[in-house]
């Protein structure tokens, strides 16, 4: 919920810059069709099959649970500022121009909210890590089926909003004059940025802080213990 809340708070401070927003409807679709359905399904994920000799992280303010949120914003950021100064150097673009204090209507306004989606259910998977603790992902069959409904449609309005026009129109989503081309590097942005926060959450987090900075997998002292004890009696 920490990494939604801030995902979101950096999608509209970049949009309060360029006077646009996310809109009502927006809002609606990312609260109570995405996060809504995804916190109620997450937990429902079980237990490995086996247990880990890892001890799991004991705080929610632990150096690997802290650097892990801060990292993942950080590569939202990155991302949502690639997409804008990207439709910046489209030749298309149209600086948005409100007629009054609700038009959020925009080209910038379609960018971030489509990127923000997709990061959105970028992070729902990568943070659904199964072992050593959990079973994987797909045994949670609603989870699952609710991100691939929820990504198809995502693409959909990405793609073809216009195709058929009310959906830009109940979306409030500016489609005029932006190309295929744009729609397509959208997309390819936000499969770079699940490759990378794959990447970054089981190699830098698990790997490099987790295991080597802070140590969760080193042995406790009862593992040490037990480890001796079975010695010894394998020796007599």
């Amino acid at each position: 919920m920490s990494c939604y809340n801030i995902t979101s708070f950096i999608a509209v401070l970049i949009l309060y810059s360029y006077r646009s927003n996310i809109t009502d409807i927006q809002n609606l679709y990312q609260d109570m069709l995405l996060i809504s359905l995804y916190v109620f399904l997450f937990g429902r994920t079980g237990a490995h099959y086996k247990l880990s000799p890892i001890r799991p992280p004991t705080s929610l303010i632990s150096i690997t649970q802290l650097s892990s949120i801060v990292l993942h914003l950080v590569l939202v950021l990155l991302f949502q500022m690639t997409a804008v100064m990207l439709l910046w150097q489209q030749d298309w673009y149209e600086v948005h121009k409100p007629s009054d204090e609700l038009d959020y209507q925009s080209h910038i306004n379609y960018t971030v909210f489509t990127i923000q989606v997709f990061q959105y259910i970028s992070l729902v998977i990568v943070f659904s890590k199964g072992r050593p603790y959990r079973k994987p992902i797909y045994t949670n069959k609603l989870l699952l089926t609710v991100i691939i409904i929820t990504t198809l449609l995502t693409l959909y309005i990405c793609i073809a909003p216009d195709y058929p026009s009310w959906t830009a129109n109940f979306f409030e989503i500016e489609t005029e004059n932006f190309s295929f081309e744009f729609r397509g590097i959208l997309i390819a942005l936000t499969l770079v940025h699940f490759v990378l926060a794959l990447l970054l959450e089981e190699f830098i987090i698990g790997k490099l802080i987790a295991e080597k900075l802070v140590g969760l997998t080193k042995e406790t002292n009862y593992e040490k213990i037990i480890k001796q004890l079975n010695k010894f009696y394998c020796i007599r």
